[in-house]
């Protein structure tokens, strides 16, 4: 907005994400993403909201690109040393969301057991945010049980790129179960037409995950590079809600 950045009343970010190891990893590849929680304040008892989140594309960032047009470099995925950012985010980001949670459970933060993850982004953020929920590990806390998987992906004029075939299978099946996928969009950005032809192809899933699509036309544009604007979209949303 003109006055700066939109408010997130109720949420904190994360100071101790990503540690250096995975910053440095992040930067290698050109990742930004940030963990965010919302407590809900009492007298309501429920437990908190992890958010991850990512950065969409940066237009002049050849990383970016290179994963924006993974499907056509799936060959580099067989060198041992090569890395994008659905790698990164595969192999190092989601063990660390879950072994932060663990250690926080560990310190005796119970609520945290029954932790609500979330993930978001905007462009090729949406095909990150959906990569994650797909490919989380499995990691146990002390008492055996498995941390949450997550529960809900907000994808901002998401990529198509989502890194589904990318998994194996039962990891796949094990937190696509119950997942909730809301692909949000502005009526004629770039990446809806590549979604809609895709969509032929391969239909959103009614469950596991159940993918929602959800089109909003806040502006009368022609233009589908300025309609992909996540400022946009941000902004209509939060003035659209009063």
């Amino acid at each position: 907005t003109p006055e700066g950045r939109l408010p997130l009343s109720g949420w904190e970010m994360w100071g101790d994400f990503p540690s250096e190891s995975l910053r440095d990893k992040a930067r290698d590849v050109g990742l930004y993403m940030e963990v965010w929680e919302k407590r809900v304040p009492p007298p309501i008892v429920a437990p908190p909201i992890v958010a991850v989140v990512f950065r969409g594309t940066e237009f002049f960032s050849w990383s970016d690109w290179m994963s924006n047009f993974r499907w056509f470099s799936w060959l580099l995925r067989f060198l041992p040393t090569y890395k994008d950012q659905y790698i990164v985010v595969a192999q190092d980001t989601g063990k660390e969301v879950l072994e932060n949670l663990r250690t926080r459970i560990e310190n005796g933060r119970d609520r945290y057991k029954d932790v609500r993850i979330i993930t978001a982004g905007h462009s090729l953020g949406g095909g990150l945010a959906q990569h994650l929920a797909y490919s989380l590990p499995e990691i146990q806390s002390s008492d055996g049980t498995l941390i949450s998987r997550v529960s809900n992906v907000y994808a901002f004029d998401p990529s198509p790129v989502t890194g589904w075939y990318s998994v194996k299978a039962d990891l796949r099946a094990l937190n696509a179960k119950g997942l909730k996928i809301d692909r949000i969009f502005e009526h004629g950005e770039i990446l809806s037409y590549v979604r809609l032809l895709l969509s032929y192809v391969n239909p959103p899933s009614a469950d596991d995950p159940a993918v929602r699509e959800i089109r909003y036309n806040f502006v009368q544009s022609i233009n589908p590079l300025s309609s992909h604007s996540m400022r946009l979209i941000a902004c209509e949303l939060r003035y659209a809600s009063g």
